[in-house]
């Protein structure tokens, strides 16, 4: 805001006027500016929106503050000033931190001010037309480069709207990417290469996007592992979407997103450079990916530039269904109670989730893994078949051998191999009494020695623990885009064909 003293000390060499000679100067009419300048203002400019507002200080000094906005990033800020100095309308503008400009009223009527100042190029004239009821134009004309010049500022009263929560917008334009693989690969400007696998899922009822990336997080070695974890949001306070990008090496990355049609933009400061990456629709299994300087609606420079595949439906299971195997479907419920038919049927609710929750795998989702540090589905699905021989060799008093070599198994093999254990032990359980279990003991062994727990422990220890584990594989193949059956029923133990 200028002062009154500064506006009299830059205006009064300006006029070169006494104040016998200002009061001989016959006033034209002049427009009523405290009924049609106050108040809150906008019009289209350039590539954005001009907000100005103006409020009275006295009869004779209306001030304003206005800012011009692109893509709601203010570019720029002015104040203005319109006031009787000796007799004469002056106006003062100060764009950002320059010098202020002072005009002179050379005409006015009741629906018109032309300020001029034949000393500047540009603006050389500046005229406010309040022509219509809450709506007037402010025309700037001068010279640029030797050629004409004028800008039109049509301004109507600013109304506040209130910005709607985009989190719908977030989940439409979300919505695509969903409980698939998206996998791309390319080589950056500098010829640097780049491969990632992303994978996006819900959170928080559906108000936010949990996206976990992988790569290599290692160039030395060519480690690959989860190597990004984000989140993408509406934010009330700040009437945004935002993300936030936390990488393994220690670091976050946040910003904002933009929706455009079909497209997902993130903008964000790397290094002092706004950059964007882009994830634009080609098809419903493919996106252009591309990272760079992208401004006015265009790529001013590039970095890298390739395609996010969706390889969920390109990748094929590791095994066709094999109807012969067990469990497919629950079996019959044993005729009668007791505690050894009680227990046969956990193991056959067991088993049941196990059959699902490994059918159709595919190599990408036993290779998935939360972190670099935890189990795979590969390495959980073998430590549920372990589970399963100690469940099975309680059941048919058989030791568990420390030292014995460990058998590799295919995963097809191992599956078959943990579905029959699992199988063989239920069954005998179906023919046992509730006596029997007394002799169901688990049994480990090392050389001549023996360690020896009762039944009790089959069902808190390994028969739970494979239930614990069957739950993550689960899990981790809904984050590796290939869920669960949705035709099954764990509850009734059978499945929609």
């Amino acid at each position: 805001m200028l002062s009154r003293k500064i506006t009299l000390l830059f205006v009064l060499p300006f006029l070169c006027l006494d104040a016998a000679s200002a009061t001989n100067i016959k006033a034209d009419p002049f427009p009523d500016l405290s009924q049609l300048l106050i108040g809150e203002w906008s019009s289209p400019a350039w590539n954005g929106k001009l907000i100005e507002s103006w409020r009275m200080i006295d009869a004779t000094t209306f001030e304003s503050s206005a800012v011009y906005l692109e893509k709601k990033d203010t570019l720029y800020a002015s104040t203005s000033r319109i006031e009787k100095v000796a007799g004469k309308w002056m106006l003062f503008s100060v764009i950002k931190d320059s010098a202020p400009k002072i005009f002179q009223a050379v005409s006015s009527s009741a629906n018109h001010i032309l300020f001029e100042n034949s000393d500047y190029s540009h603006p050389r004239q500046v005229r406010y037309s309040f022509t219509e009821r809450n709506k007037f134009n402010r025309t700037i004309t001068g010279e640029e480069n030797g050629q004409p010049s004028t800008f039109n500022f049509n301004l109507v009263p600013q109304v506040e709207v209130a910005v709607k929560n985009q989190t719908p917008a977030l989940r439409a334009a979300f919505a695509p990417l969903m409980g698939k693989t998206w996998r791309a690969k390319g080589a950056w400007a500098n010829g640097d290469a780049f491969q990632q696998e992303v994978r996006f899922h819900w959170d928080l009822e559906d108000a936010a996007v949990i996206a976990q990336s992988h790569g290599i997080i290692d160039p030395i070695n060519n480690t690959w592992g989860q190597r990004n974890h984000g989140i993408r949001y509406w934010n009330k306070g700040e009437e945004k979407l935002l993300f936030a990008e936390y990488d393994i090496f220690g670091s976050v990355t946040e910003g904002t997103i933009s929706l455009r049609d079909n497209n997902i933009y993130y903008h964000y400061n790397y290094g002092g450079f706004l950059l964007t990456d882009a994830w634009e629709k080609v098809d419903e299994f493919t996106y252009n990916f591309k990272v760079g300087v992208f401004s006015k609606g265009d790529w001013q420079d590039v970095y890298l530039s390739t395609q996010f595949i969706d390889i969920t439906t390109t990748e094929p299971a590791l095994m066709e269904p094999d109807l012969t195997l067990p469990y497919r479907q629950i079996p019959d419920a044993p005729e009668k109670y007791n505690a050894a038919t009680v227990a046969a049927r956990a193991i056959d609710g067991l088993a049941f989730r196990y059959y699902w929750a490994t059918e159709g795998l595919r190599q990408q989702d036993l290779d998935y893994r939360t972190t670099p540090e935890s189990r795979s589905s590969a390495e959980t699905i073998d430590h549920i078949h372990g589970l399963a021989k100690v469940v099975h060799n309680a059941v048919m008093e058989l030791p568990n051998i420390s030292g014995d070599p460990s058998e590799e198994l295919s995963f097809i093999e191992q599956r078959t191999q943990t579905l029959t254990l699992l199988a063989a032990a239920s069954e005998r359980l179906k023919n046992s009494k509730s006596k029997d279990l007394k002799r169901f003991n688990i049994i480990f062994q090392r050389g001549d020695n023996q360690s020896v727990l009762p039944f009790w422990n089959t069902l808190n220890g390994p028969l739970a623990d494979a239930l614990w584990h069957v739950g993550q594989v689960v899990a981790f193949r809904r984050a590796s885009g290939n869920p669960f059956n949705s035709n099954v029923s764990v509850l009734r133990g059978t499945v929609k064909e």
